[in-house]
């Protein structure tokens, strides 16, 4: 089986993506933060029970959930915004069987650091 050189090139430069991803895991430990992490934090700096920050930590990403469905714009100033973006349709490359695909336009939810989380996180270096 022969591939032309743009198929070529497309593939490599999906591998090095990958392998630059993975040794940038690799070489830097990755904290994170999960969702009951997140819901023990809120009930420490607030007082409420366990179950009432864990309430109230799903009623805040049900509320931008829903608002993104219907295609709202969530603006928390000084953190970020939450927005609805469309992608265009393009071409791609199945990864297992090297065929070309055709994926279509899709529309999806991005975030926006707002400029204050974006000074913080730079001055947490």
């Amino acid at each position: 089986m022969f591939i032309s050189l743009e198929e070529f090139i497309s593939i490599y430069c999906i591998k090095v993506r990958i392998y630059l991803i993975f040794s940038i895991l690799k070489r830097k430990e990755v904290s994170r933060m999960l969702k009951s992490d997140l819901v023990r934090k809120v009930q420490s700096q607030t007082g409420l029970t366990l179950k009432a920050a864990e309430e109230v930590v799903n009623a805040v990403f049900n509320t931008i959930s829903k608002a993104l469905a219907a295609g709202d714009k969530v603006l928390i100033t000084g953190f970020g915004s939450f927005v609805v973006r469309k992608r265009r349709a393009r071409k791609g490359v199945n990864p297992q069987t090297l065929e070309k695909i055709d994926l279509p336009e899709s529309i999806i939810p991005a975030f926006k650091a707002g400029k204050t989380l974006k000074d913080l996180v730079s001055k947490a270096k």
